[in-house]
């Protein structure tokens, strides 16, 4: 027996052969229930079998089938038309009791209940030709599917050894977005290129004071309209569609490889033996799923995504944080060299990354910490990159080497304009840029005082420290000690009129007592230690003779 199914391209054909067929009790009433039992091979490869009853008129069926071997190869003229991707190979089997009923029949049209498997698939990306979805086995267990009308439980979905291979492109385009969406994709890069393409051939025009106006008009009616969504009460949300119901998908031993081939030299990087599970998923809105995953980046670099979500309606509900640790920071030499001029040399990075959506109202939390970080040589890009990134990096180091960053974001996911990954960036640049034009700032983060050090002010015509800025300049020492890289340049400014006066009046002074020293009766000769009295105390037949004296030594000639 042959199916074509020519709703597809190419025609999808399944040949069954041999095909034995056993029935009994066969009579002229079609009503009548007929025991069954057949035994086929599809496609030359697949075995299929089942037993069981079937009704001719109006047709319905009870069988237990037991299907083994079949090549999902077969299934491709049904990838084709949603899917950029090509099946390499595998198979798929199943045992259980399918059921069919006419329309009307108070029950499922077609229901399945049994466990089904799918071992050794490979797929490729056709743009790029790489694999792009594999795994070696997906076991479910309990299994119940029923369509008119339709549902799914599972009780078990067990993934072994699953990987997948996340590509940015050249164009910065998401292969799992050009697998899956191979239209809307191509058109949004055709877009994109024709807008770069007008933009630049279109000759650079002054906005009029007019549409500045309009512009700025539009900008605040959609962040008006944004705020009063985010002020309305979330609606209340029912099931909609076909009910799932999947009490638990376990990973074993997974795989995701990631390229980002937008940067130069290209970006790439593994999670490996990726393990765990996600428990509680259901189309229900008001649903929670637990997630637990762990995994490595590397051999010494743990990761960890935990929390829940509403998998059907992440935007609804989502609580899940990603913890990333030990990461060797030089494999980010890509992204460093073009966005930061500078290969990196060493370092390690841990993170901690919280992200809660509640009715597309985003709360971002990214905690990372930076240890013994050290720059290499500068790359190609160095003339492009502005952040002054080693000067930064001294200055946000701690005493033991290492950068806290906290950066929150929030917003709600409703506005077009709001990215993570660019605000998240846009943070961090700011960041750097405060520590470096502010850098007393930074260094008075370590200690107490060296923010205050930034200026000393002394008494006109004095040298000495007050005890306040003695105690700012240590905390300013101490904030150094431990950052021989940094060299600290301080300009000495003077102002003429205060210190001038000052200064000439300690010189009188000093001249004023040695005058009085030579002056006054019964002073030895050279005698320095002896206190004189105030000059003002003095009778005037004294001061008289004293300033005398004084301009005699000064000018040289008799006053």
């Amino acid at each position: 027996m042959s199916y074509e199914d020519r709703a597809v391209e190419p025609v999808a054909r399944f040949e069954l052969a041999p095909l034995e067929v056993t029935a009994t009790g066969a009579s002229l009433d079609l009503a009548r229930s007929l025991p069954v039992k057949f035994d086929a091979t599809i496609n030359g490869t697949a075995k299929l079998a089942g037993t069981g009853n079937v009704v001719p008129e109006p047709f319905a069926a009870d069988v237990d089938i037991d299907l083994a071997g079949l090549p999902l190869q077969a299934l491709q003229p049904y990838a084709n038309g949603t899917t950029d991707l090509t099946i390499r190979q595998g198979t798929a089997g199943a045992t259980g009791k399918l059921s069919l009923a006419p329309a009307g029949a108070g029950r499922p049209e077609l229901q399945f209940a049994g466990n089904a498997t799918f071992a050794d698939f490979e797929s490729i990306d056709n743009a790029l030709e790489q694999d792009f979805l594999n795994f070696e086995r997906i076991a479910l267990s309990k299994l119940k599917f029923a369509l008119a009308p339709d549902s799914l439980s599972i009780d078990r979905v067990r993934v072994v050894k699953p990987f997948a291979r996340v590509i940015v492109s050249s164009d910065a385009v998401l292969n799992v977005s050009a697998v899956f969406d191979p239209q809307g994709t191509a058109a949004a890069v055709a877009q994109a290129k024709a807008d770069q393409a007008a933009q630049a051939a279109a000759p650079a025009r002054k906005k009029s004071r007019a549409q500045i106006r309009a512009e700025k008009q539009a900008k605040e009616a959609a962040a008006r309209a944004r705020k009063l969504a985010a002020a309305a009460p979330p609606p209340e949300l029912k099931e909609s569609g076909m009910p799932i119901r999947i009490r638990e998908v376990q990973i074993a031993g997974g795989t995701m490889d990631f390229a980002d081939f937008n940067v130069q030299p290209n970006f790439a990087a593994a999670v490996e033996s990726l393990d765990g599970s996600i428990t509680g998923m259901s189309s229900d809105p008001n649903s929670r799923a637990t997630v637990k995953l762990d995994g490595n980046v590397g051999e010494f670099s743990p990761v960890l995504i935990s929390g829940t979500t509403q998998p059907f309606a992440y935007d609804r509900f989502t609580d899940i944080t990603f913890k990333f640790e030990n990461i060797s920071l030089p494999v980010f030499n890509p992204y460093s060299g073009k966005f930061a001029g500078y290969n990196i040399a060493k370092g390690k990075l841990f993170t901690d990354l919280h992200y809660q959506i509640d009715n597309r109202k985003l709360e971002a939390q990214h905690k990372i910490r930076i240890d013994q970080l050290e720059w290499g040589e500068a790359t190609a890009s160095k003339d492009e990159a502005t952040l002054p990134v080693k000067f930064a990096t001294s200055l946000l180091k701690d005493a033991d080497g290492v950068i806290n960053l906290e950066i929150p974001v929030s917003g709600t996911i409703d506005d077009p304009a709001f990215r993570v990954g660019p605000i998240v960036w846009q943070i961090i640049k700011n960041i750097l840029t405060k520590a470096v034009t502010a850098p007393f700032k930074a260094l008075g983060a370590l200690f107490k005082g060296a923010e205050d050090a930034q200026f000393v002010d002394f008494e006109p015509g004095s040298a000495v420290l007050d005890p306040a800025a003695a105690a700012n300049l240590g905390a300013l020492g101490k904030s150094l000690a431990p950052k021989p890289d940094l060299r600290l340049e301080v300009p000495i400014g003077a102002e003429a009129a205060l210190d001038g006066a000052a200064l000439a009046e300690v010189r009188y002074q000093r001249e004023l007592q040695s005058a009085m020293r030579k002056a006054l009766p019964g002073r030895k000769r050279g005698d320095e230690t002896t206190p004189v009295p105030a000059f003002e105390t003095l009778p005037y037949e004294q001061k008289e003779k004293i300033l005398a004296t004084l301009y005699t030594q000064l000018s040289g000639a008799a006053p």
